[in-house]
């Protein structure tokens, strides 16, 4: 008898309706393999049962009571396994695997608290039927301590500032002819040559920087520094009642250029917004002009040796570009001269720039980092 086709669509497709329905699936399968999972929910605790084609059941009971998960595994032999994790947020995190298989508790506690965690595994016999031999009844105890050190990569960078130099006060640059001993806090800014040029700029600043980051978005703690640029400034001397005598000096122009080396320490390492201070030592290059009374000019250049202080904001964007403000107080040696009044590049200046930052070298040589130290001892039982 022939039985068409399409006689048999109606049962098929029953047939695959009731296997999608089944809350448990069975399936051919070798030896060992899972062939049905059984699933079972009530509320936080969730039960799960595995079989295998030879009948080997495996029964997993996961219970969650807010940052504590139970967790027990137990085959068909008797066989269990329970772990116990207590996580709370940043608190370092408990976990406990306590195991019986053959007569034999294995219990093994980590507490993990970041990088660094510390294992402690412990090893019991429960066979009591030799009780003669009492290597048996030996308990080991393994402890673990583990170490992870995590090294950056360095990177070294190079900035390249530039800025201008303020008087903070203006001062007018008049000074009596009478004052035998000059500071460049007395005299008028001026940036350039002629009357036009004075104001309250009264040179540049220019600095390369060199500090280091562990990362592009690292910000340094400590930036060293080489300083040069100019400033100048102008005094006017005021005559006395009998007016200037021969040689008598009318005017001085003084220009320095700075060679310091120095060094910030910022106060805050993470925020954008970073005050820091710091401090510097070198020479300035101190040209000074003399105009004199029905006498030539006396030019003078030399080197002195000076000292700084200084503090301010910066506003790093990121290490490739800042913005800075500073107030700086200098002292610097003065320089002495017979019939004309002494010189020296002393005072209050305000400095202000932007610094580009150029990334130079990239250290190779750290890496992560992993020690374990291991300690075994063996306790005997009463």
């Amino acid at each position: 008898m022939r039985v068409s086709s399409l006689n048999l669509l109606p049962a098929a497709a029953l047939l695959a309706i009731a296997f999608a329905a089944a809350p448990a699936h069975a399936a051919e399968g070798e030896d060992g393999e899972v062939v049905k999972t059984t699933t079972e929910t009530d509320g936080p605790l969730k039960i799960v049962t595995e079989e295998d084609a030879d009948g080997n059941t495996v029964k997993t009971t996961t219970e969650t009571d807010g940052p504590v998960t139970i967790v027990t595994e137990e085959d068909d032999e008797g066989n269990t396994v329970k772990t116990v994790t207590v996580d709370e947020s940043d608190d370092p995190v408990v976990e406990v695997v306590e195991s019986e298989e053959d007569g034999e508790t294995k219990k093994i506690v980590r507490i993990s608290d970041g990088d660094d965690a510390v294992v402690i595994i412990e090893t019991s016999d429960d066979d009591d039927d030799d009780d003669d031999d009492d290597d048996d009844d030996d308990e080991y105890v393994e402890e673990i301590v583990e170490k992870h050190h995590h090294h950056h990569r360095d990177i070294k960078w190079l900035g390249l500032s530039a800025g201008a130099v303020f008087y903070p006060g203006g001062a007018s640059g008049r000074v009596s002819s009478a004052d035998g001993r000059l500071q460049s806090n007395q005299f008028k800014a001026c940036a350039g040559p002629g009357n036009a040029a004075c104001g309250y700029i009264k040179g540049m600043d220019i600095k390369v920087k060199y500090f280091e980051t562990g990362g592009t978005w690292d910000y340094p703690r400590v930036v060293g520094y080489f300083r040069t640029g100019f400033d100048q400034g102008r005094a006017v001397f005021q005559p006395g009642d009998e007016g200037f005598q021969p040689g008598q000096a009318t005017r001085l122009d003084y220009t320095a250029v700075p060679l310091f080396f120095g060094g910030n320490v910022y106060f805050l390492k993470d925020f954008p917004i970073r005050p820091y201070g710091g401090l510097g030592a070198g020479f300035d290059i101190l040209r000074l002009d003399y105009r004199r009374a029905e006498q030539a000019r006396v030019v003078d250049a030399s080197a002195r040796i000076g000292f700084e202080l200084h503090g301010g904001i910066e506003v790093r964007i990121s290490n490739y570009i800042s913005i800075n403000a500073e107030v700086m107080q200098l002292w610097s040696a003065r320089r002495k001269f017979d019939r004309l009044p002494d010189f020296s590049n002393t005072g209050l200046s305000m400095l202000a720039g932007v610094t580009v930052g150029i990334p130079v070298r990239l250290d190779r040589r750290n890496h992560d980092h992993h020690t374990t130290v291991r300690k075994v001892r063996r306790v005997r039982r009463d």
